[in-house]
Protein backbone atom coordinates (compact mmCIF):
# COMPACT_ATOMS: atom_id res chain seq x y z
CA UNK A 1 0.00 0.00 0.00
CA UNK A 2 2.74 2.45 0.72
CA UNK A 3 4.51 1.70 -1.76
CA UNK A 4 1.82 2.18 -4.63
CA UNK A 5 0.93 5.49 -2.68
CA UNK A 6 4.83 6.65 -3.27
CA UNK A 7 5.08 5.06 -6.87
CA UNK A 8 3.86 8.54 -8.71
CA UNK A 9 5.59 11.32 -8.40
CA UNK A 10 2.68 13.45 -8.25
CA UNK A 11 1.82 11.47 -5.07
CA UNK A 12 5.38 12.04 -3.51
CA UNK A 13 5.44 16.09 -4.58
CA UNK A 14 1.84 16.33 -3.20
CA UNK A 15 3.30 14.40 -0.11
CA UNK A 16 6.06 16.62 0.16
CA UNK A 17 4.14 19.44 0.36
CA UNK A 18 1.36 18.41 2.64
CA UNK A 19 4.06 16.75 5.57
CA UNK A 20 5.25 20.21 6.77
CA UNK A 21 1.66 21.74 6.89
CA UNK A 22 0.49 18.56 8.98
CA UNK A 23 3.70 18.92 10.82
CA UNK A 24 3.56 22.76 12.08
CA UNK A 25 -0.56 22.26 12.26
CA UNK A 26 0.16 18.92 14.92
CA UNK A 27 3.01 20.91 16.99
CA UNK A 28 0.78 24.64 17.43
CA UNK A 29 -2.03 22.63 18.44
CA UNK A 30 -0.45 20.47 20.79
CA UNK A 31 1.04 23.64 22.38
CA UNK A 32 -2.44 24.93 22.56
CA UNK A 33 -3.74 21.81 24.10
CA UNK A 34 -1.20 21.38 26.42
CA UNK A 35 -1.78 25.24 27.79
CA UNK A 36 -5.73 25.46 27.72
CA UNK A 37 -5.53 22.57 29.67
CA UNK A 38 -2.92 24.33 32.38
CA UNK A 39 -4.83 26.91 32.36
CA UNK A 40 -7.82 25.19 33.42
CA UNK A 41 -6.41 22.99 36.21
CA UNK A 42 -4.92 26.05 37.35
CA UNK A 43 -8.38 27.84 37.91
CA UNK A 44 -9.85 24.83 38.95
CA UNK A 45 -7.70 25.07 41.86
CA UNK A 46 -7.52 28.73 42.45
CA UNK A 47 -11.44 28.55 42.58
CA UNK A 48 -11.35 25.47 45.51
CA UNK A 49 -8.85 27.51 47.13
CA UNK A 50 -10.91 30.73 47.19
CA UNK A 51 -13.60 28.69 48.57
CA UNK A 52 -12.19 27.30 51.33
CA UNK A 53 -10.77 29.94 52.49
CA UNK A 54 -14.49 31.93 52.20
CA UNK A 55 -15.89 28.91 54.65
CA UNK A 56 -12.77 29.06 57.34
CA UNK A 57 -13.67 33.23 57.59
CA UNK A 58 -17.17 32.73 57.78
CA UNK A 59 -17.27 30.07 60.26
CA UNK A 60 -14.36 31.28 62.38
CA UNK A 61 -16.88 33.13 64.55
CA UNK A 62 -18.94 30.28 64.95
CA UNK A 63 -15.88 28.02 65.85
CA UNK A 64 -14.76 30.07 68.86
CA UNK A 65 -17.92 30.41 70.37
CA UNK A 66 -19.10 26.73 69.81
CA UNK A 67 -22.12 27.54 67.59
CA UNK A 68 -22.78 24.49 65.74
CA UNK A 69 -25.75 26.02 64.80
CA UNK A 70 -24.48 28.79 63.05
CA UNK A 71 -22.28 26.37 61.60
CA UNK A 72 -24.75 24.21 60.18
CA UNK A 73 -26.42 27.52 58.43
CA UNK A 74 -22.83 28.08 57.16
CA UNK A 75 -22.60 24.39 55.41
CA UNK A 76 -26.41 24.64 54.59
CA UNK A 77 -25.75 28.08 52.59
CA UNK A 78 -22.12 27.33 50.87
CA UNK A 79 -23.41 23.41 49.67
CA UNK A 80 -26.05 25.32 47.42
CA UNK A 81 -22.50 27.06 45.65
CA UNK A 82 -21.97 25.84 42.14
CA UNK A 83 -19.73 22.44 41.96
CA UNK A 84 -19.82 21.96 45.51
CA UNK A 85 -20.48 18.29 46.12
CA UNK A 86 -19.29 18.39 50.17
CA UNK A 87 -18.72 20.78 53.21
CA UNK A 88 -17.43 19.12 56.60
CA UNK A 89 -15.87 20.64 59.98
CA UNK A 90 -13.85 19.27 62.19
CA UNK A 91 -12.78 19.89 66.05
CA UNK A 92 -9.23 20.53 66.84
CA UNK A 93 -8.61 16.55 67.74
CA UNK A 94 -10.03 15.76 64.08
CA UNK A 95 -13.70 14.59 65.67
CA UNK A 96 -16.48 15.50 63.19
CA UNK A 97 -18.67 18.79 63.98
CA UNK A 98 -20.71 18.64 60.85
CA UNK A 99 -21.14 17.36 57.32
CA UNK A 100 -23.23 18.21 54.34
CA UNK A 101 -22.72 16.43 51.00
CA UNK A 102 -24.47 16.73 47.94
CA UNK A 103 -24.61 13.74 45.25
CA UNK A 104 -21.50 13.71 43.11
CA UNK A 105 -21.12 13.28 39.02
CA UNK A 106 -17.34 12.36 38.42
CA UNK A 107 -14.49 13.05 40.30
CA UNK A 108 -14.35 15.59 42.96
CA UNK A 109 -11.49 17.59 44.31
CA UNK A 110 -10.80 18.19 48.28
CA UNK A 111 -9.25 21.22 49.83
CA UNK A 112 -9.07 21.45 53.28
CA UNK A 113 -7.28 24.56 55.68
CA UNK A 114 -7.11 24.82 59.57
CA UNK A 115 -9.33 27.63 61.61
CA UNK A 116 -7.38 29.58 64.19
CA UNK A 117 -8.53 32.13 66.06
CA UNK A 118 -6.93 35.25 66.29
CA UNK A 119 -7.76 38.84 67.44
CA UNK A 120 -10.27 40.83 65.59
CA UNK A 121 -9.11 43.01 62.96
CA UNK A 122 -11.05 45.44 60.42
CA UNK A 123 -10.69 43.02 57.61
CA UNK A 124 -12.00 40.02 58.78
CA UNK A 125 -12.07 38.65 56.04
CA UNK A 126 -8.83 38.75 54.74
CA UNK A 127 -6.63 35.76 53.37
CA UNK A 128 -4.63 33.96 56.73
CA UNK A 129 -1.34 34.82 57.05
CA UNK A 130 1.35 32.85 58.35
CA UNK A 131 1.17 34.86 61.51
CA UNK A 132 -2.25 32.81 62.33
CA UNK A 133 -0.15 29.97 63.33
CA UNK A 134 0.27 31.56 66.25
CA UNK A 135 -2.63 31.34 67.52
CA UNK A 136 -4.82 28.86 68.60
CA UNK A 137 -6.06 25.85 66.75
CA UNK A 138 -10.07 26.37 66.43
CA UNK A 139 -10.23 23.12 63.84
CA UNK A 140 -10.73 22.36 60.28
CA UNK A 141 -12.85 22.46 57.38
CA UNK A 142 -12.75 20.50 54.39
CA UNK A 143 -14.74 21.03 50.84
CA UNK A 144 -15.12 18.75 47.89
CA UNK A 145 -15.69 20.59 44.37
CA UNK A 146 -16.89 18.43 41.79
CA UNK A 147 -14.88 17.82 38.65
CA UNK A 148 -18.07 17.69 35.91
CA UNK A 149 -17.23 21.23 34.77
CA UNK A 150 -13.81 20.95 34.51
CA UNK A 151 -14.59 18.01 32.81
CA UNK A 152 -17.17 19.60 30.31
CA UNK A 153 -14.74 22.44 29.92
CA UNK A 154 -11.64 20.16 29.01
CA UNK A 155 -14.12 18.55 26.66
CA UNK A 156 -14.74 22.03 25.10
CA UNK A 157 -10.77 22.71 25.00
CA UNK A 158 -10.39 19.27 23.24
CA UNK A 159 -13.25 19.84 20.44
CA UNK A 160 -11.95 23.69 19.67
CA UNK A 161 -8.78 22.37 19.42
CA UNK A 162 -9.59 19.43 17.30
CA UNK A 163 -11.51 21.53 15.17
CA UNK A 164 -8.73 24.01 14.62
CA UNK A 165 -6.37 21.16 14.09
CA UNK A 166 -8.84 19.84 11.46
CA UNK A 167 -9.42 23.56 9.55
CA UNK A 168 -6.01 23.82 9.37
CA UNK A 169 -5.09 20.04 8.14
CA UNK A 170 -7.90 20.79 5.00
CA UNK A 171 -6.44 24.30 4.14
CA UNK A 172 -3.13 23.55 4.50
CA UNK A 173 -3.58 20.27 2.58
CA UNK A 174 -5.44 22.13 -0.40
CA UNK A 175 -3.21 24.95 -0.41
CA UNK A 176 -0.39 22.66 -0.83
CA UNK A 177 -2.31 20.57 -3.56
CA UNK A 178 -3.09 23.44 -5.42
CA UNK A 179 0.62 24.73 -5.05
CA UNK A 180 2.16 21.64 -6.37
CA UNK A 181 -0.25 20.42 -8.64
CA UNK A 182 1.10 22.85 -11.78
CA UNK A 183 4.22 20.99 -11.25
CA UNK A 184 2.79 17.42 -11.06
CA UNK A 185 0.40 17.79 -13.98
CA UNK A 186 3.65 18.98 -15.80
CA UNK A 187 5.61 15.39 -14.53
CA UNK A 188 2.62 13.39 -15.79
CA UNK A 189 2.78 14.66 -19.32
CA UNK A 190 6.04 13.48 -19.59
CA UNK A 191 5.35 9.78 -17.35
CA UNK A 192 3.01 9.27 -19.84
CA UNK A 193 4.98 10.26 -22.50
CA UNK A 194 7.96 7.60 -21.30
CA UNK A 195 5.51 5.11 -21.32
CA UNK A 196 4.30 5.20 -24.55
CA UNK A 197 8.42 5.05 -25.23
CA UNK A 198 8.54 2.18 -23.57
CA UNK A 199 5.76 0.14 -24.82
CA UNK A 200 7.98 1.28 -28.46
CA UNK A 201 5.06 3.70 -29.11
CA UNK A 202 8.19 6.14 -30.51
CA UNK A 203 5.80 8.80 -31.52
CA UNK A 204 4.53 9.98 -27.75
CA UNK A 205 6.10 13.82 -26.45
CA UNK A 206 5.39 15.68 -23.09
CA UNK A 207 3.24 18.91 -23.45
CA UNK A 208 5.29 21.73 -22.52
CA UNK A 209 3.56 22.82 -20.11
CA UNK A 210 5.98 23.90 -17.54
CA UNK A 211 8.15 26.53 -16.25
CA UNK A 212 11.29 27.99 -16.23
CA UNK A 213 13.70 24.88 -15.83
CA UNK A 214 11.06 22.28 -15.65
CA UNK A 215 9.72 23.64 -19.15
CA UNK A 216 13.68 22.96 -19.99
CA UNK A 217 13.73 19.75 -19.30
CA UNK A 218 10.41 18.57 -20.89
CA UNK A 219 12.16 20.05 -24.55
CA UNK A 220 15.02 17.89 -23.39
CA UNK A 221 13.06 15.00 -23.23
CA UNK A 222 10.75 15.54 -26.46
CA UNK A 223 14.54 16.39 -28.40
CA UNK A 224 15.24 13.07 -26.81
CA UNK A 225 12.50 11.20 -27.80
CA UNK A 226 12.50 12.71 -31.69
CA UNK A 227 15.96 11.29 -31.78
CA UNK A 228 15.35 8.15 -30.62
CA UNK A 229 12.01 7.84 -32.88
CA UNK A 230 14.23 8.73 -35.80
CA UNK A 231 17.12 5.90 -34.95
CA UNK A 232 13.95 3.37 -34.59
CA UNK A 233 12.71 3.91 -37.72
CA UNK A 234 16.56 3.92 -39.97
CA UNK A 235 16.81 0.52 -37.64
CA UNK A 236 13.69 -0.64 -38.99
CA UNK A 237 14.96 -0.12 -43.12
CA UNK A 238 17.97 -1.49 -42.32
CA UNK A 239 16.51 -4.56 -40.70
CA UNK A 240 13.63 -4.60 -43.35
CA UNK A 241 16.14 -4.42 -46.24
CA UNK A 242 18.83 -7.41 -44.39
CA UNK A 243 14.98 -8.98 -43.83
CA UNK A 244 14.41 -9.20 -47.27
CA UNK A 245 17.68 -10.21 -48.98
CA UNK A 246 17.88 -12.71 -46.21
CA UNK A 247 14.39 -13.87 -47.08
CA UNK A 248 15.46 -14.21 -50.79
CA UNK A 249 18.41 -16.48 -49.35
CA UNK A 250 16.64 -19.02 -47.40
CA UNK A 251 13.82 -19.39 -49.72
CA UNK A 252 16.41 -20.22 -52.00
CA UNK A 253 18.12 -22.23 -49.29
CA UNK A 254 14.65 -24.16 -48.55
CA UNK A 255 13.96 -25.07 -52.17
CA UNK A 256 17.04 -26.29 -52.38
CA UNK A 257 17.04 -28.13 -48.75
CA UNK A 258 13.48 -29.76 -49.83
CA UNK A 259 14.38 -30.81 -53.14
CA UNK A 260 17.59 -32.54 -51.59
CA UNK A 261 15.23 -33.86 -48.60
CA UNK A 262 12.75 -35.46 -50.95
CA UNK A 263 15.55 -36.69 -53.04
CA UNK A 264 17.78 -38.28 -50.31
CA UNK A 265 14.05 -39.85 -48.60
CA UNK A 266 13.09 -40.97 -51.94
CA UNK A 267 16.64 -42.49 -52.46
CA UNK A 268 16.39 -44.33 -48.53
CA UNK A 269 12.70 -45.65 -49.24
CA UNK A 270 13.88 -47.14 -52.66
CA UNK A 271 16.78 -48.67 -50.65
CA UNK A 272 15.13 -49.76 -47.70
CA UNK A 273 12.23 -51.39 -49.76
CA UNK A 274 15.09 -53.09 -51.92
CA UNK A 275 16.09 -54.29 -48.94
CA UNK A 276 13.20 -56.09 -47.24
CA UNK A 277 12.52 -57.16 -50.80
CA UNK A 278 15.80 -58.61 -50.80
CA UNK A 279 15.63 -60.23 -47.71
CA UNK A 280 11.67 -61.22 -47.73
CA UNK A 281 12.93 -62.89 -51.16
CA UNK A 282 15.76 -64.31 -49.33
CA UNK A 283 13.66 -65.74 -46.27
CA UNK A 284 11.29 -67.26 -48.94
CA UNK A 285 13.85 -69.29 -50.43
CA UNK A 286 15.48 -70.25 -47.59
CA UNK A 287 11.64 -71.39 -46.61
CA UNK A 288 11.17 -72.68 -49.64
CA UNK A 289 14.62 -74.70 -50.33
CA UNK A 290 15.06 -75.50 -46.76
CA UNK A 291 12.85 -75.45 -43.60
CA UNK A 292 9.72 -74.39 -45.60
CA UNK A 293 10.32 -77.80 -48.09
CA UNK A 294 11.28 -79.78 -45.23
CA UNK A 295 7.95 -79.00 -43.49
CA UNK A 296 5.81 -79.47 -46.49
CA UNK A 297 7.46 -82.71 -47.21
CA UNK A 298 7.02 -83.75 -43.66
CA UNK A 299 3.63 -82.69 -43.58
CA UNK A 300 3.09 -84.85 -46.76
CA UNK A 301 4.62 -87.81 -45.36
CA UNK A 302 2.95 -87.66 -41.99
CA UNK A 303 -0.18 -87.40 -44.32
CA UNK A 304 0.48 -90.61 -45.98
CA UNK A 305 0.71 -92.70 -42.99
CA UNK A 306 -1.33 -94.58 -41.23
CA UNK A 307 -4.12 -92.37 -39.54
CA UNK A 308 -3.22 -91.77 -35.88
CA UNK A 309 -3.63 -89.65 -33.14
CA UNK A 310 0.66 -89.11 -33.21
CA UNK A 311 0.30 -88.59 -36.48
CA UNK A 312 -2.39 -85.66 -36.76
CA UNK A 313 -0.48 -83.96 -33.55
CA UNK A 314 2.65 -83.78 -35.40
CA UNK A 315 1.01 -82.82 -38.42
CA UNK A 316 -1.08 -79.59 -36.57
CA UNK A 317 1.90 -78.47 -35.18
CA UNK A 318 3.94 -78.49 -37.90
CA UNK A 319 1.10 -76.77 -39.70
CA UNK A 320 1.18 -73.98 -37.09
CA UNK A 321 4.78 -73.69 -37.07
CA UNK A 322 4.36 -73.23 -41.30
CA UNK A 323 1.87 -70.65 -40.48
CA UNK A 324 4.39 -68.64 -38.19
CA UNK A 325 6.65 -68.54 -40.70
CA UNK A 326 4.36 -67.45 -43.18
CA UNK A 327 3.27 -64.47 -40.16
CA UNK A 328 6.27 -63.48 -40.02
CA UNK A 329 7.23 -63.07 -43.46
CA UNK A 330 4.19 -61.06 -44.54
CA UNK A 331 4.87 -58.76 -41.60
CA UNK A 332 7.95 -57.99 -43.61
CA UNK A 333 5.79 -57.02 -46.11
CA UNK A 334 6.05 -52.83 -46.47
CA UNK A 335 3.97 -52.63 -49.88
CA UNK A 336 1.02 -54.49 -48.55
CA UNK A 337 1.56 -54.05 -44.57
CA UNK A 338 -1.85 -51.70 -44.33
CA UNK A 339 -3.70 -52.70 -41.25
CA UNK A 340 -6.84 -53.64 -44.19
CA UNK A 341 -4.42 -55.94 -46.48
CA UNK A 342 -2.53 -56.97 -43.10
CA UNK A 343 -6.52 -58.37 -41.47
CA UNK A 344 -7.34 -59.90 -45.02
CA UNK A 345 -4.67 -61.92 -45.07
CA UNK A 346 -5.17 -63.29 -41.32
CA UNK A 347 -8.87 -63.73 -42.69
CA UNK A 348 -7.81 -65.58 -45.69
CA UNK A 349 -5.50 -67.86 -43.10
CA UNK A 350 -7.85 -68.77 -40.89
CA UNK A 351 -10.70 -69.27 -43.09
CA UNK A 352 -10.02 -73.59 -43.27
CA UNK A 353 -9.44 -73.95 -39.24
CA UNK A 354 -13.06 -71.72 -38.69
CA UNK A 355 -14.42 -74.11 -41.14
CA UNK A 356 -12.63 -77.38 -39.53
CA UNK A 357 -13.82 -75.75 -36.24
CA UNK A 358 -17.50 -75.27 -37.07
CA UNK A 359 -17.28 -71.85 -35.98
CA UNK A 360 -18.73 -68.54 -37.72
CA UNK A 361 -16.86 -65.78 -38.53
CA UNK A 362 -18.87 -62.06 -38.36
CA UNK A 363 -15.99 -59.92 -40.19
CA UNK A 364 -16.61 -56.13 -40.06
CA UNK A 365 -13.98 -53.86 -41.03
CA UNK A 366 -14.06 -49.71 -41.45
CA UNK A 367 -13.05 -47.86 -43.85
CA UNK A 368 -10.23 -46.20 -41.28
CA UNK A 369 -8.51 -49.51 -41.51
CA UNK A 370 -7.39 -48.39 -44.91
CA UNK A 371 -5.94 -45.69 -44.47
CA UNK A 372 -3.62 -47.03 -41.40
CA UNK A 373 0.30 -48.02 -42.50
CA UNK A 374 1.51 -50.07 -39.78
CA UNK A 375 5.77 -50.29 -39.40
CA UNK A 376 6.78 -54.16 -39.64
CA UNK A 377 7.05 -54.88 -36.08
CA UNK A 378 4.11 -53.41 -35.08
CA UNK A 379 2.43 -55.69 -38.06
CA UNK A 380 4.00 -58.60 -36.23
CA UNK A 381 2.19 -57.57 -33.01
CA UNK A 382 -1.02 -57.23 -34.49
CA UNK A 383 -1.23 -60.81 -35.87
CA UNK A 384 0.45 -62.48 -32.50
CA UNK A 385 -2.24 -60.96 -30.98
CA UNK A 386 -5.06 -62.54 -32.91
CA UNK A 387 -3.19 -65.57 -33.70
CA UNK A 388 -3.03 -65.95 -29.90
CA UNK A 389 -7.08 -65.04 -29.29
CA UNK A 390 -8.12 -67.15 -32.03
CA UNK A 391 -6.15 -69.59 -30.87
CA UNK A 392 -7.71 -69.59 -27.30
CA UNK A 393 -10.79 -69.81 -29.17
CA UNK A 394 -10.07 -73.25 -30.90
CA UNK A 395 -8.84 -74.74 -27.81
CA UNK A 396 -10.80 -73.75 -25.05
CA UNK A 397 -13.73 -71.16 -25.63
CA UNK A 398 -15.77 -73.93 -27.47
CA UNK A 399 -17.34 -71.51 -29.56
CA UNK A 400 -19.65 -71.48 -32.42
CA UNK A 401 -19.35 -67.43 -33.14
CA UNK A 402 -16.83 -64.90 -33.62
CA UNK A 403 -17.86 -61.37 -33.59
CA UNK A 404 -14.75 -59.28 -35.27
CA UNK A 405 -14.69 -55.58 -35.87
CA UNK A 406 -12.35 -53.01 -36.40
CA UNK A 407 -13.45 -49.32 -35.42
CA UNK A 408 -11.54 -45.84 -34.51
CA UNK A 409 -12.11 -44.16 -31.64
CA UNK A 410 -10.44 -40.96 -31.58
CA UNK A 411 -6.42 -41.40 -31.84
CA UNK A 412 -6.80 -45.14 -31.44
CA UNK A 413 -7.81 -48.21 -33.42
CA UNK A 414 -9.87 -50.66 -31.67
CA UNK A 415 -9.74 -53.74 -32.57
CA UNK A 416 -12.65 -56.27 -30.91
CA UNK A 417 -12.49 -60.31 -30.68
CA UNK A 418 -15.78 -61.66 -29.16
CA UNK A 419 -17.25 -65.36 -28.65
CA UNK A 420 -19.99 -67.01 -27.82
CA UNK A 421 -18.49 -69.97 -25.90
CA UNK A 422 -17.44 -70.64 -22.36
CA UNK A 423 -16.52 -67.36 -20.16
CA UNK A 424 -13.76 -68.57 -17.51
CA UNK A 425 -12.82 -65.07 -16.54
CA UNK A 426 -10.62 -64.68 -19.86
CA UNK A 427 -7.50 -62.66 -19.04
CA UNK A 428 -7.38 -63.22 -15.71
CA UNK A 429 -5.13 -65.94 -15.74
CA UNK A 430 -1.03 -65.69 -15.50
CA UNK A 431 -0.53 -67.74 -18.41
CA UNK A 432 2.44 -66.82 -20.99
CA UNK A 433 -0.14 -66.15 -23.72
CA UNK A 434 -1.97 -63.77 -21.67
CA UNK A 435 1.05 -62.08 -20.94
CA UNK A 436 2.58 -61.86 -23.90
CA UNK A 437 -0.58 -60.61 -25.58
CA UNK A 438 -0.22 -57.45 -23.19
CA UNK A 439 3.47 -56.81 -23.27
CA UNK A 440 2.50 -56.62 -27.34
CA UNK A 441 -0.25 -53.92 -26.86
CA UNK A 442 2.17 -52.18 -24.48
CA UNK A 443 4.70 -52.18 -27.73
CA UNK A 444 2.15 -50.59 -29.65
CA UNK A 445 1.28 -47.78 -26.84
CA UNK A 446 -2.08 -49.17 -26.23
CA UNK A 447 -3.64 -51.82 -23.86
CA UNK A 448 -5.36 -55.55 -24.08
CA UNK A 449 -8.88 -54.95 -22.09
CA UNK A 450 -10.64 -58.73 -21.80
CA UNK A 451 -14.51 -59.16 -20.33
CA UNK A 452 -17.50 -61.04 -20.53
CA UNK A 453 -18.96 -60.70 -23.97
CA UNK A 454 -23.04 -59.63 -24.37
CA UNK A 455 -23.62 -62.93 -25.50
CA UNK A 456 -21.89 -64.88 -22.55
CA UNK A 457 -18.44 -65.61 -23.91
CA UNK A 458 -15.33 -63.79 -23.80
CA UNK A 459 -15.09 -60.22 -25.30
CA UNK A 460 -10.73 -58.77 -26.01
CA UNK A 461 -10.46 -55.15 -27.38
CA UNK A 462 -6.79 -54.17 -28.23
CA UNK A 463 -6.61 -50.40 -28.41
CA UNK A 464 -3.72 -49.02 -29.58
CA UNK A 465 -2.68 -45.09 -31.17
CA UNK A 466 -2.19 -46.65 -34.46
CA UNK A 467 -4.13 -44.11 -36.57
CA UNK A 468 -1.51 -41.18 -35.19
Amino acid sequence: MIKRLFASIQNQLVINAIAPVVFVIVLVTSFMLMDSLDGLEERTATRGNDLVQQVSAMSEFFFFAGDTDKLEDVAELMIKTDGMVSITFYDSERRLLLERTNAAQGSVNRYEVPIFSKPAELDDFATITDDSTKAELLGYVKIGLSNSAADEQRVKIYLRVLIIAILGTIFGTILAFISSRHITRSLSTMMQAARGIKAKQFAARSAENGHGELLEFQRSFNEMASALEQNEKDLQQRISRATQSLNITVSELSKRNQELAAQRQETIELERSKAISDERTRIMKDMHDGIGGQLVASIAMIEREKETEVGRNIATILKECLDDFRLIINSLNVSANDLSALLADFKYRNQRKLALAGIALNWRVDSCADDINLQPQQSLHVLRILQELFTNIYKHAGASEIDFSVYQDGDDIVIKVADNGRFSGCGDGVGHGIKNMQWRANELGGEMVFSRSEVGGCQALLKAPLAR
